[in-house]
């Protein structure tokens, strides 16, 4: 082996460290959210604060929203991915801990 592969390179640690606090974080934030909402409308207002702060962005830059069949695939991957899974997993820490 030549060069130095055995450092991970540095941002790439970084971009690790935050994503694992960020997504460790997500699963207590939700338990503390479902203490004072209904699962389902955290969720919603969750998702409804995205959509607002994801459209500026597309509004912003000038971006092309998807049309034809590349607008159902957009819709049924945010369906699968996201809408059904977060809603389990809102309506799951109801009933069990978060860690």
């Amino acid at each position: 082996m030549t060069g130095n592969n055995s450092n991970p390179d540095r941002a790439a640690l970084i971009a690790f460290v935050i994503a694992v606090i960020v997504l460790g974080v997500n699963f207590v934030a939700v338990r503390f959210s479902n203490q004072e909402l209904p699962p389902f409308w955290g969720a919603s207002l969750r998702f409804l604060a995205a959509t607002i702060l994801l459209f500026g962005i597309v509004r912003w830059r000038n971006l092309p929203l998807p049309r034809g069949p590349a607008l159902t695939g957009a819709v049924l991957f945010g369906l699968f991915s996201f809408a059904i899974s977060y809603a389990f997993l809102y309506w799951g820490l109801t009933r069990v801990s978060s860690g």
